[in-house]
């Protein structure tokens, strides 16, 4: 009996001394929020938790991981908070932004008029470099941990649908080896498909290495039915070396993902075709057309970012990004942040036809200067202010050209004039 009512009291002082609903939920968010901060008690805290890790982590990420500036802005003010939920999952979320936002938030930490806010955002972007590859770490660790049980289940999931969310980050991060050994003996849509999602992600060289046993012509096929669906422009013939230019998506002036390969000329009677390079771009920004194409190009694009690798006939592969454990912290999006990367004017081949730019009347001197990789001043107001302060404007060679709204607009005869007798 007196044994029974100890229990009873025990059990009363567990019940009424529980965290509430809302303070476990509140407690186990920031211990979240911390992991993506770098904090590696609170990833050990979370890998202790064995089969429940792997879950956590990626539903933290789908709710957590904001692209718009407006959300970077709210998450910004939100470092001054006096609710510490409020502050962690703010810094949370500033440290997933991609690498090239520390620019932006910066000079808008510069800008903020709390004192408070400025000094935790500058402990922030000191810190956030080796935060993002900490979480990079944490990601490869669990899904190596998990490795046989998560290939099993995800396999099927990358092949109904590339862009399934857990799939995506699994095999992006899981261990390059051992993900290989396993496909080593799969069909070659399925190894294709893997190498491409790490080139996708940028994630690090053996995947290229590995392309140079698919042809050009296969690594497109598989490009146009997975993560490069809109071609953009193409200039390919069997007989001299061409190449194709796929997006990921291309909406109004912006294609995003963009991907080039460039290719060999055919030998003989053959259907398919060799690489000769693979470049990489998150983003190409359409900014005007030429009146009159010159020289096989029709307008002016800025591209961001570009990665590139050259399949040399010597055996070697030139031009490969940075070794892996340098590489940015890659996380599935469904659109691109709209802070610009660092990156180049060039002109283009092809403007898509459905891209709403303006149209210019150039020289064709001034369409060679172009080339050249200058951009001239009266062109400023054209770019978005993010990549404007990308570029280095220089003053005028030639006339300011005629801007027409489109292409219409510009091709129209001018009305005539009419001579009236007095």
């Amino acid at each position: 009996m007196v044994l029974a009512l100890l229990l009873a009291g025990l059990g009363g002082t567990w019940f009424l001394c529980r965290p509430a609903p809302e303070e476990a939920w509140r407690a186990e968010e920031i211990r979240l929020a911390s992991v993506f901060t770098g904090d590696t008690a609170a990833y050990e805290g979370l890998r202790a938790e064995r089969d429940h890790a792997v879950p956590k982590i990626e539903d933290f990420l789908r709710r957590h991981h904001r692209m718009a500036l407006t959300n970077l802005a709210s998450d910004l003010g939100a470092l001054g908070s006096p609710d510490p939920l409020i502050r962690k999952l703010a810094e949370a979320r500033l440290t997933l932004a991609p690498e090239h936002c520390d620019a932006w938030l910066k000079v808008r930490g510069e800008e903020w008029p709390d004192s408070e806010t400025k000094a935790r955002l500058k402990s922030l972007l000191a810190g956030r470099s080796k935060a993002r590859k900490q979480v990079m770490g944490f990601l490869s660790g669990l899904y190596a941990e998990h490795f046989n049980r998560l290939y099993t289940e995800r396999s099927p999931a990358l092949a109904r649908d590339g862009h399934d969310f857990e799939a995506q980050l699994f095999f992006a991060y899981a261990p390059f080896e051992e993900t290989w050994k396993r496909l080593r003996n799969a069909p070659a849509d399925q190894q294709l498909r893997f190498l491409l999602l790490r080139l996708y992600a940028g994630r690090d060289r053996a995947a290229v290495e590995w392309l140079r046993r698919f042809s050009g012509t296969e690594v497109l096929e598989m490009a146009s039915r997975t993560w490069w669906p809109v071609e953009i422009e193409t200039s390919t013939t069997n007989a001299a070396a061409g190449h194709e230019i796929r997006a990921a998506r291309l909406a109004g002036n912006t294609a995003s993902q963009v991907l080039r390969v460039n290719l060999r000329p055919a030998s003989g009677a053959a259907t398919t075709r060799e690489w000769s390079s693979i470049e990489r771009w998150p983003r190409w920004l359409y900014v005007f057309r030429f009146k009159d194409s010159w020289n096989g190009q029709e307008g002016v694009a800025y591209q961001e970012g570009r990665v590139a690798w050259a399949n040399r006939a010597s055996g070697d592969l030139w031009g490969l990004p940075k070794d892996p454990e340098d590489d940015d912290l890659w996380l599935p999006a469904c659109e691109l942040c709209p802070i610009a990367w660092p990156g180049k004017c060039e002109p283009v081949r092809a403007v898509p036809r459905a891209v709403p730019v303006p149209v210019a009347v150039l020289t064709r001197q001034e369409i060679k200067d172009w080339s050249d990789g200058r951009v001239f001043a009266w062109s400023s107001s054209l770019f978005p202010p993010s990549v404007r302060e990308r570029l280095h404007f220089e003053p005028n060679r030639h006339p300011v050209p005629t801007i027409y709204a489109s292409m219409e607009e510009a091709k129209r005869p001018a009305p005539r004039r009419v001579n009236r007798r007095q």
